[in-house]
């Protein structure tokens, strides 16, 4: 019946992408034990972020959100 699935950090990246294309948001996964980020493609162009894949989430995150929504 109900077999259970575990999912990594990997497994959730490849959602954004593939939600990416539907929606107009803009998907990102956080893993905060490791330090990693993922946003979907298209927010790379509209915040003017350079890849993808990122650490030093904190750091990194200041670059592209409001001041005031940190």
């Amino acid at each position: 019946m109900y077999e259970d699935t575990k999912f990594n950090f990997e497994d959730y990246c490849e959602l954004v992408n593939q939600f990416d294309s539907c929606i107009d948001d803009y998907p990102f996964v956080i893993d905060i034990k490791n330090d990693k980020y993922f946003i979907s493609e298209k927010a790379l162009k509209r915040f003017n972020i350079t890849c993808q894949l990122f650490s030093n989430i904190v750091y990194e995150h200041q670059k592209f959100v409001y001041k005031d929504d940190i």
